[in-house]
C-alpha cells in the first residue's frame, strides 16, 4: 500500500491520507455502514460507546481474513460535530497511526434516530500472484517405462 499526500496540496487536517494506492492482485472487502447497534440489537445511548461498537463491528468483519491496517478508505457520518474529538480517540484505539483515506460528514440524522454515527470501510490486501506450474524433468525410471 502506498499513501499519497502530495506536497503541492495542503496536508491532511486529521488522521487520514489524501489517497491510497494498492498493488495489483489485491483482495477487496467493502464493509457496509456500521452503526452502534450491538449483536443483541441494543444501541448504547452514549456516543463514545456507540463509536466503540462501530469499531468492534468493523474489526470483526475486516479481521475475518484481513487486518485493520488493510483498510484504505473510510466514510464517517456523524449526527453532531461536537463528537469529533471522541471519534478521533476511539478511532486511534483501533487504527493507531494507520491513516486510510477518509471522508467525513455531519448529517441531520441516520436511519434510526438513536444512531449517532455510521462508518463504512474499504479494505484491500495484496495477495501473492499465482505461481506458474513448474514442470519437473522426467526421471530415468519414468523414461524407461516409456
Amino acid at each position: 500500500m502506498k499513501l499519497h499526500s502530495p506536497q503541492s496540496i495542503h496536508p491532511p487536517v486529521g488522521n487520514y491520507s489524501h489517497g491510497v494506492a494498492m498493488p495489483p492482485n489485491c483482495r477487496a472487502l467493502f464493509v457496509a455502514g456500521q452503526t452502534g447497534i450491538r449483536a443483541d440489537g441494543t444501541t448504547p445511548a452514549d456516543f463514545e460507546e456507540q463509536c466503540d461498537v462501530v469499531w468492534q463491528n468493523i474489526k470483526a468483519i475486516v479481521e475475518d481474513g484481513m487486518k485493520l491496517t488493510d483498510i484504505v478508505k473510510l466514510t464517517v457520518l456523524l449526527t453532531d460535530r461536537v463528537n469529533l474529538p471522541k471519534l478521533a480517540e476511539v478511532r486511534k484505539r483501533y487504527l493507531g497511526d494507520h491513516k486510510p483515506a477518509a471522508t467525513g460528514f455531519v448529517v441531520a440524522g441516520l436511519v434510526r434516530p438513536e444512531w449517532q454515527i455510521e462508518v463504512d470501510a474499504i479494505a484491500l490486501r495484496a495477495v501473492a500472484a499465482p505461481k506458474a506450474a513448474v514442470r519437473k524433468p522426467a526421471t530415468k525410471a519414468a523414461k524407461r517405462k516409456k
